[in-house]
């Protein structure tokens, strides 16, 4: 995601001067979003596989998850708020607007996207996204065991009615994401909730918690919807062929214990640590020294000052992260593990 946004900022340089399939893979760099939903899914589901999964349980993961992703994330809103007002200062040409309270309102409680204020960051419609896809997993695993007691315990009853309701929804996502059924409500996760799933399924199926054939039975209807997708769909056609190869790596690695080897490298782990802040800083610092650069320097450039451009601003953005990290997402790991999840005795 982050080579594929800074490399923006020098896509005229590199189209003309770099092969072809360089370009191709920086433009790809999209794919990062729904690759990371699925991980997403799969982690998540990980995470609250012992939960006793109430309305209190689910109370209190929303609060842990807000004291783990909000301090960041306020501190990149108040950021980008500061550096738009010296823009305005030192770049009146520039004409960029402060937003407004409502907008600053919004974005706190990530409602903007939904409202249709619009967003301070492009970025930031990923997490209004993954707020509503943490919400309504845990809630549909409240659902569930409500479901049971309604039932009188009835595990095979509540097992059958949750199943058709949750495959019934991903068919829903599935096929407003392809062009196949009319669009949702703008910001609404629906759209996109099938990315989320496929990594939720690929857990529960490698843990015993759903039937292994569920899963490939999934993949494929996901295939056929994608054959009959139109045209106008051709690039979240290509999406979905991402996100189905994650989502079968991710069961792979589960199913064969590899997952922890495979990942098992410092170097990964270290860019692991730091990856929410990334995603955060590496437009309003990454980018905005880039065009600063260009600012300064002129915009016509050769292959190696744009390369260099674009290397400054990678290593800018992950040092920027790295010091995110260390003064503000650190410690708000740490006040979010205090919060303990109440928790069940089960297999997985």
């Amino acid at each position: 995601v982050v080579f594929g946004h800074l490399s923006q900022t020098v896509a005229v340089t590199f189209e003309s001067r770099l092969p072809a399939f360089i370009n191709t893979i920086l433009k790809s760099g999209h794919w990062g979003v729904e690759i990371f939903f699925v991980i997403s899914g799969f982690v998540i589901a990980h995470s609250v596989r012992n939960g006793t999964w109430t309305f209190s349980y689910l109370a209190r993961f929303g609060l842990r998850r807000s004291i783990r992703l909000d301090p960041p994330y306020w501190a990149i809103i108040a950021l980008e708020i500061a550096l738009i007002y010296l823009s305005l200062h030192f770049f009146p040409d520039l004409g960029t607007k402060l937003p407004t309270m409502e907008q600053v309102a919004a974005h706190l409680v990530y409602l903007q996207g939904l409202l249709g204020l619009g967003h301070l960051l492009p970025v930031f419609w990923t997490l209004c996204y993954e707020v509503q896809f943490y919400l309504v997993l845990v809630g549909a695993l409240v659902f569930y065991t409500y479901l049971k007691k309604l039932s009188g315990g009835s595990n095979r009853f509540a097992e059958i009615t949750f199943s058709i309701i949750t495959i019934s929804i991903f068919l829903l996502s599935l096929g407003i994401f392809l062009h196949l059924l009319p669009p949702a409500i703008p910001g609404l996760f629906i759209d996109r909730w099938y990315q989320f799933f496929l990594g939720v399924l690929a857990w529960w199926c490698t843990c015993g918690r759903g039937p292994s054939w569920l899963y490939f039975v999934t993949l494929l209807i996901t295939l056929a919807a994608m054959f009959f997708a139109p045209e106008s769909a051709t690039n979240r056609v290509d999406s979905t062929m991402v996100i189905l190869g994650i989502s079968l790596l991710m069961y792979a690695g589960a199913t064969t214990n590899n997952l922890t080897r495979w990942l098992n490298s410092p170097k990964i782990l270290f860019m692991g640590s730091i990856s929410y802040g990334l995603y955060l800083v590496h437009l309003p610092i990454g980018w905005r020294l880039i065009a600063l650069e260009k600012k300064l320097f002129g915009e016509d450039m050769g292959l190696l000052v744009a390369t260099l451009q674009l290397a400054s601003g990678v290593l800018i953005s992950i040092l920027a992260a790295w010091l995110l990290h260390i003064a503000i997402e650190q410690p708000s790991l740490n006040l979010a593990h205090r919060l303990k999840l109440p928790r069940k005795n089960r297999s997985c």
